[in-house]
């Protein structure tokens, strides 16, 4: 959590929600806590929990994830688990990497996009790792 921003810009947009900071490291959620805390008070809570095993059950309306999956060795576990902590209808956006380092993966992504047997399946896609403009994001 090294650059708190995004976390930021969600709690300024949710006026009236809350925010649960959720790290393996206790390192981490101190981190959030120093720098959340003084803001937004008791918007933001922060819990020592391992993603694949999150202790909620269809606790959120949604979930923000950044730069936290390649951490998870056990993906069938971690998506199971979010989707378990999500209400019904829940949401989920999350960044999974950015910028150079996997600009050739958006490339090709974007190429297979266009083309079919795929372009049918992302009409109108817009890419969401941005939290400002995913679609999913709360309006």
């Amino acid at each position: 959590m090294n650059d708190l921003s995004r976390y930021i810009k969600l709690l300024e947009r949710l006026p009236r929600g809350r925010v649960v900071a959720v790290d393996l490291s206790r390192n981490m959620l101190d981190e959030a806590c120093a720098h959340l805390a003084p803001r937004f008070g008791r918007r933001a809570e922060y819990v020592h929990a391992d993603l694949a095993s999150l202790p909620f059950d269809e606790v959120f309306d949604g979930i923000f994830s950044t730069a936290a999956f390649h951490w998870v060795p056990d993906h069938p576990s971690l998506f199971r688990s979010m989707y378990r902590s999500l209400k019904p209808g829940g949401w989920l956006v999350a960044q999974c990497g950015g910028g150079p380092n996997i600009a050739r993966l958006l490339r090709r992504a974007s190429v297979l996009m266009a083309t079919e047997p795929y372009a049918s399946h992302f009409p109108g896609w817009r890419d969401p790792r941005e939290l400002g403009i995913s679609p999913y994001a709360p309006s």
